[in-house]
C-alpha cells in the first residue's frame, strides 16, 4: 500500500543509548550530535500496539518521520528528538537508520513524567512495559499525543537572540519591479506605515489571534505540504503559519503566496528578521549571531517557499536593513 505524506506511518523507536544511538551518544545536546549518523534497531519488524488500528507496514522508509526515545537506563533521558529517516540499512541482527534534519527536545521527558498521557495512548502503555530496544508504528491517535507533550515542552524563551526593533522611519518600501505595478505593490504602497507597525508589534508577540488565522493556517498547510520550508518537520503541533508581510487588513495579505509554514523557534527567528530567503537564489540566509548555533547550520539551503516576489523582497529588504 502506497501512503499520501498525510497517511504516511511514522515510528517511535526506543534505542540503548550506548549501543544504539548515533555514534554512542544517548545524550546528544546538538541536533548535528546525530545529523546524519546511523540509529540501531533490532532485526524485528516494527510493533503496532493492541488498541491501535493504523495500516501496518513491514519496515521504516526514506522520508518517514521518525520518534527517538533514548532508554533511561542506559544513560539516555526519554523522548529526546524527531528526525526524518534518510537511509534504511536492513541486515540480519541490528537494522540501521540514518538520520537527517534531527529536532531535539527542548525537555526531554521519561516514562515517570507521563503518566496522564499513557492513559490515551496505547503506545506509551505498551512502550513502558517493553524492556528492550524496539520499532512501534505511531498510530495517528498516538502521533497527537506524542505531539502535545513535545509542544508543551517548548520553552517561550526558545528563541534568546532579540534585536532592538527598528525605528519605522528606517525603513522603506520594497524596489517596485520592472513591470507593470501589481496589487501586491499598491498594498504595500498603501498599508506601508501600518506594516511597519504590525512588524514591531510582531516582534513583541503583540497581535492578537484573529477569525481568519485559521483558514489562513489551512490553506498555508495545503500549500506547503504540512511541513516546516525550513527544516521540513511535518509535526503539527510545532508547525505555524506565518504571514511574510504582517497582516494589516489589506486582504492581499491573506493571500497564500503571503505565506509560509514554519516550525515555531524559525518562525520567531523569522518575524524577528534574524533569518531570511535571498530573493534570487531562494536560499536561507542568517544572521551572523546565530552563525555557532544549530540554525547557522540552515544557512545556504534553498527554500521551496512558492511565496509572491514583493513580499519576498520585503522582508530580505528588512533583513537587511536590521544588519546595518
Amino acid at each position: 500500500m502506497e501512503h499520501t505524506d498525510q497517511m504516511r506511518p511514522r515510528f517511535l523507536l526506543k534505542v540503548d543509548g550506548h549501543k544504539d544511538a548515533p555514534d554512542g551518544i544517548g545524550r546528544p545536546r546538538r541536533a548535528a550530535d546525530w545529523e546524519n549518523g546511523l540509529v540501531k534497531i533490532p532485526s524485528t519488524l516494527p510493533l503496532l500496539p493492541k488498541g491501535s488500528s493504523w495500516p501496518s507496514r513491514d519496515e521504516i522508509a526514506e522520508g518517514d518521520t521518525l520518534y527517538i526515545w533514548v532508554h533511561e537506563n542506559t544513560g539516555g533521558e526519554g523522548m529526546r528528538a524527531t528526525a526524518v529517516a534518510a537511509e534504511f540499512l536492513p541486515g540480519k541482527g541490528k537494522r540501521m537508520v540514518r538520520l537527517r534534519d534531527v529536532t531535539l527536545v527542548d525537555s526531554p521527558f521519561g516514562n515517570d513524567d507521563i503518566a496522564a498521557a499513557r492513559a490515551t495512548s496505547p503506545l506509551l502503555r505498551h512502550m513502558r512495559r517493553q524492556q528492550t530496544s524496539h520499532a512501534w508504528l505511531v498510530s495517528p491517535d498516538d502521533q497527537r499525543v506524542l505531539d502535545r507533550l513535545i509542544a508543551d515542552r517548548l520553552p517561550d524563551s526558545h528563541v534568546a537572540v532579540r534585536r532592538p526593533m527598528v525605528p519605522a522611519r528606517e525603513l522603506s518600501p520594497p524596489a517596485a519591479s520592472a513591470g507593470p505595478r501589481d496589487e501586491w505593490e499598491d498594498a504595500v504602497r498603501d498599508f506601508h506605515d501600518a506594516i511597519l507597525a504590525a512588524a514591531e508589534e510582531r516582534k513583541l508577540r503583540l497581535q492578537k489571534a484573529r477569525p481568519a488565522q485559521a483558514v489562513f493556517r489551512t490553506t498555508a498547510m495545503l500549500r506547503h505540504d504540512k511541513k516546516c520550508v525550513v527544516t521540513r518537520t511535518s509535526i503539527e503541533a510545532v508547525l505555524e503559519a506565518a504571514h511574510v508581510i504582517p497582516h494589516t487588513g489589506h486582504p492581499v495579505f491573506e493571500r497564500p503566496d503571503n505565506s509560509l509554514i514554519l516550525r515555531r523557534d524559525i518562525h520567531a527567528l523569522f518575524d524577528d528578521f534574524l533569518i531570511s530567503i535571498h530573493p534570487k537564489s531562494g536560499k536561507l540566509v542568517v544572521d551572523e549571531t546565530l552563525k555557532h548555533t544549530a540554525y547557522g547550520k540552515l544557512a545556504g539551503r534553498v527554500i521551496d517557499h512558492k511565496l509572491a516576489v514583493v513580499p519576498l523582497r520585503f522582508h530580505f529588504a528588512q533583513f537587511n536593513i536590521a544588519r546595518s
